[in-house]
């Protein structure tokens, strides 16, 4: 898989994984707040349902104190009118301090069986509610002494239209005589249902939602939702949790209704929030592989088409460069595979020099063999002529030519030696044998300087070096000039150890433009044919430098200083004190 795809691959998996993570973290928080929802919901109903029971405990009390007090029995059993006016009275002030005991306590009514009865505030429209709930109760009769909630009545009680809840229970005798424990009449207590829903609304002030106390026909009879008291619950549908529980004892339910948006309102708002920053994070995260597909992948597939192309195109391909852009490592890669390039060249550079010129070696032994041959033709017969010539020339009295033939002989004896090196004396001494020919060529017309370092004298050097700079410095820089000249030969040691041979004359020197071109032709591997069609005096340098490179290689070499009209220097640079030859005898 590619570095790209892989890049892809990891963005795509890191959004998969957030996106997995976001919907684990809210499930999660969904559930939590669930549980701590119902875990707090129970807690509130079950302050709520003691805050009810703790209510009805109350109102039981009130129940059982007016029922069984003395006054209200002997009321409801009295038949003369005028003791019942007394106990009226008695009645009155009874259930007047009654009902300061209880807030939300409207009215008493007591209903006898033997048609007496009891209304402390008395409103004509409401003894109708009574007339009914009293039908109702004796279809129903009511066993025992408990408290019995007739319902929710929407009265206009004093002018004051309101909901109002009846709390009715059975009156039995408790004196002796027949009546003991015989229904003697029914005690009634008129409500405020918001007594009952402010109880709730105190417990719920501090959480959402809505609270009822149902009765056992579903009728809501208490609610912090003060405008539902009275109607039927109904299901609430999917949009809230709902939960129940029953009162014991009394047959009330208690339900909790929450709306979801409510409870998970929050964790929306956060939930848009993490969206909003996943989104921002996508849209990071695509920057990010951008910039790197920027400055990592695209460098890297450029360079790995540049390989491509090296492989395909071979050495040619080593000419060309690549240039990569993006980050500093990939700058770093591009800087270090194009000078790893520079140095490939390089050796191969130098290996194919090394090649040509081990080459040129052999073609120069070649060459040396074949004048080495041509040059035994007779060898005896040559060096006796020169003897006789050298023999006459003494019995005439000749010495000019006597000296000539005498050097000449030297000079071809030295040419014909198989040694391909020589001390530098024996060199030397060619050469002194060379400029008495030729001083006696010229009569006398320039002199000759030696300046030479006697410990030099027996370092190793390639046979017949200087003899070709020497003829060029005579016949090109002497020989055109009008007066007398001077030919130096210096040999010196170089600051590197090295041996350095210079050859000065004070001829006429040579013009820029064709020094020029002898330098050049010192740098041509074909240097002996450019130099024929250059000139004859271009020869002998250029065979001597060429010598040199191929038998010593870098940095030995010879060097050309000259100028027209002032004379020209020529500077060989050669191994020095136990310097070696680097390509053995193979040069010639």
């Amino acid at each position: 898989m590619t570095l790209k795809n892989q890049l892809l691959c990891l963005l795509f998996g890191t959004l998969v994984g957030v996106i997995a993570l976001q919907i684990i973290y809210f499930n999660r928080i969904s559930s939590v707040i669930y549980d701590k929802n119902n875990d707090y919901t129970s807690e509130i109903m079950a302050n709520v349902e003691s805050g009810m029971i703790d209510e009805l405990d109350a109102l039981d009390r009130i129940v059982a104190s007016v029922a069984y007090n003395d006054t209200v029995q002997r009321f409801l059993l009295e038949s003369n009118s005028l003791n019942k006016y007394v106990l009226y009275t008695e009645m009155t002030a009874l259930l007047e301090k009654m009902k300061g005991i209880k807030r939300g306590i409207v009215d008493f009514v007591l209903v006898g069986e033997n048609g007496n009865s009891f209304n402390l505030g008395y409103d004509a429209k409401v003894q109708e509610h009574y007339r009914e709930v009293i039908e109702q109760l004796r279809s129903h009769p009511m066993h025992g002494t408990g408290v019995q909630y007739a319902g929710v009545l929407q009265l206009a009680y004093n002018g004051t239209e309101g909901m109002y809840l009846l709390v009715a229970s059975p009156i039995r005798g408790i004196g002796q005589g027949s009546h003991y424990g015989d229904i003697i009449g029914t005690f009634f207590m008129l409500l405020d249902a918001g007594t009952l829903s402010r109880t709730i609304e105190d417990i719920s002030e501090k959480t959402t939602g809505y609270f009822y106390i149902l009765d056992e026909s579903r009728v809501i009879l208490a609610s912090n939702d003060t405008t539902r008291i009275g109607l039927t619950a109904e299901e609430p549908g999917g949009a809230f949790i709902v939960t129940e529980k029953t009162i014991p004892g009394i047959g009330f339910t208690m339900v909790s209704v929450l709306p979801k948006n409510e409870l998970y309102g929050g964790i929306e708002v956060v939930r848009s929030d993490i969206v909003m920053l996943l989104a921002i994070l996508m849209l990071v995260l695509l920057i990010v592989y951008l910039l790197i597909a920027r400055n990592l992948v695209r460098p890297l597939g450029k360079l790995f088409h540049f390989l491509q192309a090296v492989k395909r195109n071979g050495e040619t391909a080593f000419n060309e460069r690549v240039e990569l852009e993006g980050y500093m490592e990939i700058h770093v890669l591009a800087a270090k595979f194009n000078q790893m390039l520079d140095e490939i060249g390089e050796l191969t550079g130098e290996l194919l020099d090394s090649h040509s010129r081990e080459y040129e070696l052999q073609l120069l032994r070649q060459q040396a063999e074949i004048a080495f041959l041509n040059s035994q033709i007779n060898p005896h017969f040559l060096y006796n002529t020169l003897e006789t010539i050298q023999g006459i020339a003494a019995v005439r009295g000749v010495r000019e030519i006597m000296t000539m033939t005498s050097a000449l002989s030297g000079i071809f004896r030295y040419s014909i030696q198989e040694q391909e090196e020589v001390a530098l004396r024996e060199e030397l001494e060619i050469v002194r044998k060379y400029l008495e020919i030729q001083q006696i060529r010229f009569e006398d017309r320039f002199e000759v300087a030696f300046d030479i370092d006697d410990s030099l004298m027996g370092v190793k050097v390639k046979k017949m070096l200087l003899q070709p700079l020497i003829e060029n410095a005579v016949f090109h820089g002497l020989e055109l000039m009008l007066g007398k000249g001077l030919l130096t030969v210096r040999v010196c040691e170089g600051a590197e150890g090295d041996l350095r041979i210079a050859i000065a004359d004070n001829g006429t020197g040579i013009a820029s433009d064709r020094l020029e071109e002898l330098r050049e032709s010192l740098l041509w591997r074909d240097a002996p044919v450019e130099a024929r069609k250059q000139g004859r005096n271009g020869i002998g340098v250029a065979n001597v430098g060429r010598r040199i490179r191929g038998a010593y290689g870098e940095p030995y070499g010879l060097t050309i200083e000259s100028e027209q009209g002032a004379g020209t220097t020529v500077i060989l640079r050669l191994p020095g004190r136990g310097g070696a030859n680097v390509f053995g005898s193979a040069g010639g």
